[in-house]
């Protein structure tokens, strides 16, 4: 907030507080205030009140309000997004974190919870150093959906709040996608998931990617999750829609838990002898 005094009122304040008067409240010997504020100014707020405050007080607190910390970071190490049937193996994991203002975090106010887990408290009275190793039991998903954190501290300020700030890991399907010669498509489970082009879709099992298609190569393929909308453009020609050149078909792709999960498969025969030259395919699911 922008001060509103002028120099001569500061003046004036200041051999007012000096002289111990106070149009609020009552001075007493030297230059010690008791009152309560009825003005927002500065860092002093309406209601605000002050018992036998020097000069040097009053002052800090007109020109330097509080400023509250807030978490600038939160995150658990080594996980942000992974697939459906992935897991988070029982172990002890790094917790990380930044705060502003750090000097004015409450000491050893640091709390961590698992609130997915029925807000299960796994880490309190935590100093402010950034890292905690905390233990986690196995967590596994076989849907998408997440698992949120979250952690809190207590500011130093007359009157401690709690600041807060939340973390998720998220769990998403995979696509993928290849190319080669006629009929080269994966059928099988193993094979599908052994294809290195792969990427997380959305929660809503959406997203969009680009396949660059080699010169001379017969076939272009991709799976996605069951019921979802393909579309498929080719972009060396004015973005044409070729989506009516895939046949689409139903595979069976198991997770990592082994649980199986329906993917359907679109596969395109480009020719014998392919395009000419490297083509693209811009391709989004919907």
């Amino acid at each position: 907030m922008a001060l509103l005094f002028g120099t001569e009122e500061i003046k004036i304040m200041s051999n007012n507080i000096g002289s111990g008067s106070s149009g609020a409240g009552s001075g007493g010997a030297g230059s010690k205030y008791t009152g309560t504020s009825t003005v927002n100014e500065g860092g002093i707020n309406v209601g605000d009140s002050f018992t036998n405050a020097d000069s040097a007080t009053m002052w800090k607190a007109l020109l330097e309000p509080f400023i509250a910390p807030v978490f600038s970071s939160f995150a658990l190490s080594g996980f942000s997004t992974i697939e459906v049937g992935d897991k988070i193996p029982l172990g002890n994991y790094n917790f990380i974190w930044g705060t502003t203002q750090a000097g004015n975090v409450a000491v050893n106010s640091i709390d961590i919870i698992d609130v997915t887990n029925g807000s299960n408290i796994i880490g309190t009275g935590l100093a402010n150093d950034g890292v905690e190793l905390l233990p986690l039991p196995e967590i596994l998903k076989t849907i998408v959906t997440s698992h949120q954190f979250r952690i809190e501290g207590t500011d130093t300020n007359t009157t401690p709040t709690l600041f807060t700030r939340n973390y998720s890991v998220n769990w998403r399907f995979n696509r993928w996608f290849g190319f080669g010669v006629q009929n080269s498509a994966p059928t099988t489970s193993a094979n599908i998931r052994a294809l290195s082009n792969k990427a997380f879709l959305s929660a809503s099992n959406t997203g969009s990617f680009n396949i660059v298609i080699p010169a001379n190569t017969q076939e272009v393929y991709f799976y996605v999750p069951s019921g979802k909308t393909a579309t498929v453009l080719f972009v060396e020609s004015s973005n044409a829609d070729v989506t009516g050149s895939f046949t689409q078909s139903t595979v069976t792709v198991n997770g990592l838990d082994g649980s199986p999960n329906s993917y359907d498969k679109y596969v395109s025969f480009i020719g014998v002898g392919g395009f000419p030259s490297v083509a693209t395919y811009a391709v989004t699911i919907s």
